[in-house]
């Protein structure tokens, strides 16, 4: 990976799924909606000034799946 490219995708690990569960409440509020799953299911890097995680997450509210960015 050339520096500042995006990583391969790769399936998601418990690691980014503990992410992503930080920031269900701040997602559940903002789209007005309650999820009962809200799983991460493959997700990216890019390392810049820190890493940005791209996260294909699958969520059962409406059946749909949302990608969310994640700066850390």
């Amino acid at each position: 990976m050339m520096a500042g490219g995006l990583s391969d995708t790769k399936s998601a690990t418990p690691e980014v799924q503990q992410l992503v569960n930080q920031v269900k409440p701040q997602f559940e509020s903002r789209a007005g909606m309650n999820c009962d799953v809200f799983r991460a299911t493959a997700y990216k890097t890019q390392v810049v000034a820190g890493t940005i995680y791209f996260i294909k997450v699958c969520i059962y509210c409406r059946r749909e799946c949302f990608g969310i960015k994640l700066y850390r």
